[in-house]
């Protein structure tokens, strides 16, 4: 019997699954690699083009038709034993793509298809509200494996920047600043994962953060 989807994130267990993978992985820098995790992966990933090309549509129809989502979804073929990855990538730019491939990457690990009475995370039999919770769970894998918190409060201060951040991790300058912003609301909650960022990433993390 599978189980409920929970009524709010689970942020620790989320984080912490996270950092599996980049301890897994062997990850010492950034940005990180996730060509690496994907080939390591039962999953297939294909673009949105792709399949346009392939069914003679276009991105409107193919949005529309399937999933209603403009960035990417991900779906369980249970027939295969595999995750099927597609992405979108017109007029999107490469670090929002690694955010959509991270952000598809965190369904797949947090068990999100398993766990749960669900296949596909963008077809009928969620809530909102139940939608929301895994999508806010997908969000704070991708920011944790990405561009973390914590490793933003680590840097030296003069770097902590959206433009620097955003360089360094390879993300969005939007992803960069929330990053940046949630160190700045919460130092106390992100300073006590230091000790993973440290231990992980030696090189980046040797000076004493400001």
């Amino acid at each position: 019997m599978k189980n409920k989807i929970p009524g709010r994130p689970r942020f620790a267990y989320v984080s912490k699954s996270a950092w599996s993978v980049i301890e897994h992985f062997g990850f010492h820098f950034y940005p990180i690699d996730l060509d690496a995790i994907y080939k390591a992966l039962p999953i297939v990933s294909h673009t949105y083009q792709y399949y346009m090309s392939m069914w003679g549509v276009t991105l409107d129809e193919y949005i529309s038709s399937v999933c209603g989502i403009k960035d990417g979804f991900s779906i369980y073929d249970k027939g295969n034993n595999l995750y099927v990855v597609s992405y979108n990538t017109q007029d999107m730019t490469q670090a929002r793509i690694r955010w959509t491939l991270a952000h598809e990457l965190g369904h797949i690990i947090l068990n999100h298809f398993g766990e749960f009475d669900a296949t596909s995370l963008c077809g009928p039999g969620l809530t909102e509200e139940e939608y929301g919770v895994l999508d806010v769970e997908a969000n704070t894998f991708a920011s944790e494996l990405l561009c973390s918190p914590a490793m933003v409060g680590l840097l030296p201060e003069w770097e902590r920047n959206a433009d620097a951040v955003s360089r360094f991790f390879f993300v969005s300058k939007q992803a960069a600043e929330k990053a940046i912003a949630k160190w700045d609301s919460y130092p106390g909650l992100h300073s006590a994962h230091a000790a993973f960022f440290k231990s992980q990433f030696p090189s980046y993390t040797s000076h004493e953060s400001a």
